[in-house]
Protein backbone atom coordinates (compact mmCIF):
# COMPACT_ATOMS: atom_id res chain seq x y z
CA UNK A 1 0.00 0.00 0.00
CA UNK A 2 1.41 3.42 -0.91
CA UNK A 3 0.36 6.87 0.17
CA UNK A 4 0.40 10.14 -1.73
CA UNK A 5 3.50 12.24 -1.27
CA UNK A 6 3.06 15.96 -0.62
CA UNK A 7 4.40 17.07 -3.99
CA UNK A 8 2.99 14.45 -6.33
CA UNK A 9 5.19 11.35 -6.13
CA UNK A 10 4.26 8.33 -4.08
CA UNK A 11 5.60 7.13 -0.79
CA UNK A 12 6.76 3.57 -0.24
CA UNK A 13 6.34 2.30 3.30
CA UNK A 14 9.72 0.89 4.32
CA UNK A 15 8.67 -0.37 7.73
CA UNK A 16 5.38 -1.28 9.28
CA UNK A 17 4.30 0.96 12.14
CA UNK A 18 5.37 -0.31 15.53
CA UNK A 19 3.46 0.28 18.71
CA UNK A 20 4.60 1.62 22.01
CA UNK A 21 3.62 -0.44 24.99
CA UNK A 22 0.89 1.80 26.33
CA UNK A 23 -2.08 -0.56 26.37
CA UNK A 24 -1.51 -3.19 28.97
CA UNK A 25 -4.29 -3.31 31.55
CA UNK A 26 -3.17 -3.77 35.12
CA UNK A 27 -4.48 -3.42 38.67
CA UNK A 28 -3.30 -0.43 40.65
CA UNK A 29 -2.53 -0.51 44.36
CA UNK A 30 -6.15 0.59 44.99
CA UNK A 31 -7.40 -2.46 43.04
CA UNK A 32 -9.05 -0.32 40.37
CA UNK A 33 -8.56 -1.33 36.78
CA UNK A 34 -6.17 1.00 34.88
CA UNK A 35 -4.88 1.05 31.32
CA UNK A 36 -2.93 2.99 28.79
CA UNK A 37 -3.63 2.96 25.08
CA UNK A 38 -1.58 1.67 22.18
CA UNK A 39 -0.07 4.56 20.28
CA UNK A 40 1.25 3.89 16.78
CA UNK A 41 4.85 4.96 16.38
CA UNK A 42 5.83 6.43 13.00
CA UNK A 43 7.95 4.34 10.65
CA UNK A 44 11.65 4.85 11.16
CA UNK A 45 12.41 4.96 7.44
CA UNK A 46 10.53 6.95 4.81
CA UNK A 47 11.13 6.61 1.11
CA UNK A 48 9.60 8.55 -1.79
CA UNK A 49 10.02 8.27 -5.55
CA UNK A 50 9.28 11.38 -7.59
CA UNK A 51 10.66 12.45 -10.97
CA UNK A 52 12.83 9.31 -11.12
CA UNK A 53 14.61 10.13 -7.86
CA UNK A 54 14.22 8.03 -4.70
CA UNK A 55 14.81 9.87 -1.42
CA UNK A 56 14.99 7.71 1.72
CA UNK A 57 15.39 9.17 5.20
CA UNK A 58 16.17 7.46 8.51
CA UNK A 59 15.86 9.72 11.57
CA UNK A 60 17.24 9.01 15.06
CA UNK A 61 16.99 10.72 18.43
CA UNK A 62 20.34 11.72 20.01
CA UNK A 63 19.76 11.62 23.78
CA UNK A 64 23.44 12.29 24.51
CA UNK A 65 23.17 15.68 22.70
CA UNK A 66 19.76 16.52 24.17
CA UNK A 67 18.53 17.95 27.46
CA UNK A 68 14.83 17.73 28.30
CA UNK A 69 15.39 20.11 31.24
CA UNK A 70 16.62 22.75 28.78
CA UNK A 71 14.00 21.93 26.10
CA UNK A 72 16.74 20.88 23.68
CA UNK A 73 16.08 17.74 21.65
CA UNK A 74 18.57 16.83 18.94
CA UNK A 75 17.87 14.42 16.09
CA UNK A 76 20.08 13.04 13.35
CA UNK A 77 18.82 11.98 9.97
CA UNK A 78 20.49 9.90 7.28
CA UNK A 79 19.44 10.64 3.69
CA UNK A 80 20.02 8.41 0.65
CA UNK A 81 19.28 9.87 -2.80
CA UNK A 82 19.18 7.52 -5.82
CA UNK A 83 18.89 8.49 -9.49
CA UNK A 84 16.40 6.00 -10.97
CA UNK A 85 16.25 7.79 -14.32
CA UNK A 86 18.25 7.40 -17.53
CA UNK A 87 19.90 10.86 -17.44
CA UNK A 88 22.70 12.32 -15.31
CA UNK A 89 21.42 14.78 -12.69
CA UNK A 90 22.94 17.18 -10.16
CA UNK A 91 21.49 18.08 -6.77
CA UNK A 92 21.50 21.90 -6.64
CA UNK A 93 19.60 22.89 -3.51
CA UNK A 94 17.43 21.80 -0.61
CA UNK A 95 14.29 23.08 1.08
CA UNK A 96 13.32 21.65 4.45
CA UNK A 97 10.07 22.40 6.27
CA UNK A 98 10.55 21.70 9.98
CA UNK A 99 7.57 21.86 12.34
CA UNK A 100 7.91 21.29 16.08
CA UNK A 101 5.25 20.06 18.52
CA UNK A 102 4.17 23.65 19.20
CA UNK A 103 3.40 24.12 15.47
CA UNK A 104 6.38 26.46 14.97
CA UNK A 105 7.44 26.22 11.33
CA UNK A 106 11.02 26.74 10.14
CA UNK A 107 11.92 26.75 6.45
CA UNK A 108 15.54 25.94 5.69
CA UNK A 109 16.82 26.62 2.17
CA UNK A 110 20.30 26.45 0.81
CA UNK A 111 22.65 25.22 -1.88
CA UNK A 112 23.35 21.50 -2.04
CA UNK A 113 23.53 19.29 1.04
CA UNK A 114 26.32 19.25 3.65
CA UNK A 115 28.38 21.56 1.44
CA UNK A 116 28.11 19.39 -1.68
CA UNK A 117 26.17 19.43 -4.95
CA UNK A 118 26.61 15.80 -6.04
CA UNK A 119 26.25 14.65 -9.65
CA UNK A 120 24.42 11.34 -9.96
CA UNK A 121 24.70 9.08 -12.98
CA UNK A 122 21.78 6.71 -13.69
CA UNK A 123 21.40 4.16 -10.83
CA UNK A 124 23.94 6.05 -8.70
CA UNK A 125 23.28 7.02 -5.08
CA UNK A 126 24.54 9.65 -2.69
CA UNK A 127 24.15 9.49 1.09
CA UNK A 128 24.75 11.97 3.86
CA UNK A 129 23.88 12.57 7.50
CA UNK A 130 22.89 15.76 9.27
CA UNK A 131 21.06 16.85 12.40
CA UNK A 132 18.11 18.96 13.55
CA UNK A 133 17.69 20.54 16.99
CA UNK A 134 14.16 21.13 18.28
CA UNK A 135 12.77 22.86 21.36
CA UNK A 136 10.09 20.16 21.74
CA UNK A 137 10.36 16.36 22.11
CA UNK A 138 8.89 15.72 18.68
CA UNK A 139 8.36 17.33 15.31
CA UNK A 140 8.33 16.66 11.59
CA UNK A 141 10.52 17.35 8.59
CA UNK A 142 9.69 17.26 4.87
CA UNK A 143 10.66 19.16 1.75
CA UNK A 144 12.29 18.83 -1.63
CA UNK A 145 15.63 18.73 -3.40
CA UNK A 146 16.06 20.73 -6.61
CA UNK A 147 17.99 18.95 -9.35
CA UNK A 148 19.22 19.84 -12.83
CA UNK A 149 19.55 17.46 -15.75
CA UNK A 150 23.20 17.32 -16.83
CA UNK A 151 22.74 15.23 -20.00
CA UNK A 152 20.24 14.17 -22.63
CA UNK A 153 17.34 16.02 -24.18
CA UNK A 154 16.44 17.64 -20.83
CA UNK A 155 19.93 19.03 -20.15
CA UNK A 156 19.78 22.27 -18.17
CA UNK A 157 16.17 21.74 -17.05
CA UNK A 158 15.50 21.89 -13.29
CA UNK A 159 13.06 19.74 -11.31
CA UNK A 160 12.17 18.91 -7.72
CA UNK A 161 12.27 15.56 -5.92
CA UNK A 162 9.98 15.24 -2.89
CA UNK A 163 11.09 14.36 0.60
CA UNK A 164 8.13 12.77 2.37
CA UNK A 165 7.32 13.91 5.88
CA UNK A 166 9.18 12.00 8.55
CA UNK A 167 8.92 12.18 12.30
CA UNK A 168 11.46 13.25 14.86
CA UNK A 169 10.48 11.75 18.20
CA UNK A 170 12.38 11.54 21.47
CA UNK A 171 11.45 7.94 22.28
CA UNK A 172 13.13 8.20 25.65
CA UNK A 173 10.38 10.60 26.75
CA UNK A 174 8.54 9.22 29.77
CA UNK A 175 5.22 7.55 29.11
CA UNK A 176 2.12 9.32 30.41
CA UNK A 177 0.76 8.13 33.73
CA UNK A 178 -1.93 5.45 33.43
CA UNK A 179 -5.52 6.61 33.76
CA UNK A 180 -7.82 4.88 36.21
CA UNK A 181 -11.27 3.78 35.05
Amino acid sequence: MSTAAPCGGFSLPMAYPTFSLRALPYLSARSSLSFCFLTPMPPRITSTISNDVRVSVTPAYLPEKSSADENRFVFSYHVAVTNLGSETIQLLSRHWVIIDADANRHDVRGPGVVGRTPILEPDESFSYASYCPLGTPWGTMEGEFTFEYKSGSLEGRKFDACITRFYLAAHESPLPAPQSV
